[in-house]
This record gives structure tokens, C-alpha cells and sequence, in this order.
């Protein structure tokens, strides 16, 4: 990620945005941008958008943290206000209903023509939690490496698309070497985000919605034959970049 890693900001108040102790903006960051090294980048992780700048915001600086409305939605403005052009949300709303500092951040992102990418939760429920569930808002869902609807992905109504998100490898900075492997919506909102990334920056003149648009018809239901786009387990399919 060297080099493609903006400045950011902290919105803990703990002073640096590019100090991540929990290590999951990390490993989403990496599944969205990571570029590799070494020689002829052969190690490490190679992202789908390896040339997207990423730019860090920080809302929480432990697990134990909750992820406030008021804290994520003043970083969702900031990063419009500083050129965001996908803005990736791998987390479920604290208390289940996204409060107004977090709609309305939301709605001036979309208003700015950004897109938003959330994970649909991990739960194995039959609804999308917020905010993914939000209207406008790209909801992802997990699938497995045969194509299958990974077992805790939430599903329902409103879900856009699934994205590959069990055993994923990413950088995880907590780690002794560096890596980390794990399973969620998140990292399947991330390989989402990064399909973004790639849409964006070889159609630049495309609106939000004509990306998303993209996005959801380029999608795949892979070997899950005679299903109707929205799926309730699949949305409109696998993102195919």
C-alpha cells in the first residue's frame, strides 16, 4: 500500500488516521488497493483496484468501540469534501437503525455523485442491516469459493449484489507477519468497492448511478441457474469486474 495511502483523518481524537489497531480498515484496504512487493510485487496482497488511492478515516480505535452515527458520518462528508469517488462501509450500524447524522451523510454523498458500498451483515438473517439497507446505498452479501451464499451472509429485500467474502486473505497490521484470513460481508463489500474503483476510473464520465447500473448487470448468479434478478440471497449476482 505504499504510496497509495492519503493522509485521512482521525475522528477518535487519537491523532493518527493511518494507525489501525483493530486491523480491519487494513485488510479492506488491501483487498481494494493492495499493490504488492517485492520483486515485481510477487509478495504480499494484490488488490482488485491496485491503483486506487485510498484515504483513511478513523471512527474507532478499538473493537470495544462502538462506530457512532454522528463519527461515521462526519468522515463520510469528508471524504466527499475531499474527492472521494466510492466510499466503502464494512460495518453494520451500532443499535440497528442508522441514525440522522448518518442518513443525512449518506444522502449528501449521493447528492455529490459518490457512491456508498455497505455490507448486508453477518448474521444469517433475512434482512439487511443498515446502513447497507439505506436507499441508493450498494448492499453486499457474502459468498463463498464454490459461488455459494456464504452461511452467515444476511440476505432479504434490497440486497445489490454478493462478492467473494469467506477465507478472504488481507494485510492486518495486529498480525506477527503481517496477514490475517477471515470471513464477512466486509470483505466482500470491499471487492465491491474495488469493482467501483476500476468502473470509475476507465469511464470517468459515468454518474453514480450509470457505475452502479454496471456493476449490477455485469453481475453473475455463476452456477445458480433459473434465478430472477433482485435475488433475496444473491441480488443481481457475483460483481464481475
Amino acid at each position: 500500500m505504499t504510496g497509495q495511502v492519503l493522509g485521512g483523518k482521525d475522528f477518535t481524537n487519537g491523532g493518527n488516521a493511518q494507525k489501525d489497531a483493530v486491523g480491519h480498515g487494513t485488510k479492506m484496504a488491501s483487498i481494494i488497493a493492495g499493490h504488492g512487493h517485492g520483486a515485481g510485487n510477487s509478495c504480499g496482497v494484490i488488490g482488485l483496484a491496485p491503483r486506487a488511492k485510498i484515504l483513511p478515516l478513523r471512527t474507532l480505535q478499538t473493537r470495544s468501540d462502538r462506530n457512532l452515527d454522528e463519527t461515521w458520518g462526519a468522515a463520510v462528508r469528508y471524504a466527499v469534501d475531499h474527492g472521494a469517488k466510492v466510499v466503502n462501509l464494512s460495518f453494520g450500524n451500532d443499535g440497528g437503525k442508522t441514525l440522522s447524522e448518518g442518513r443525512d451523510a449518506i444522502a449528501y454523498a449521493e447528492s455529490h455523485d459518490v457512491i456508498v458500498v455497505a455490507s448486508s451483515g453477518n448474521d444469517g438473517a433475512s434482512e439487511v442491516i443498515e446502513p447497507a439497507a439505506l436507499p441508493g446505498v450498494v448492499s453486499v452479501g457474502a459468498v463463498d469459493n464454490h459461488a455459494n451464499l456464504w452461511e452467515d451472509s444476511n440476505k432479504g429485500k434490497g440486497l445489490a449484489l454478493t462478492a467473494p467474502g469467506a477465507d478472504i486473505v488481507g494485510a492486518d497490521p495486529t498480525k506477527s507477519n503481517g496477514y490475517g484470513v477471515g470471513s464477512g460481508t466486509s470483505d466482500a463489500t470491499a471487492f465491491v468497492s474495488g469493482a467501483a474503483a476500476l468502473v470509475r476510473a476507465k469511464f470517468p464520465d459515468l454518474t453514480a448511478g450509470q457505475v452502479i447500473n454496471r456493476l449490477l448487470k455485469s453481475a453473475t448468479f455463476a452456477n445458480h441457474k433459473g434465478l430472477k434478478a433482485p435475488d433475496e440471497e444473491y441480488g443481481y449476482g457475483i460483481v464481475r469486474p
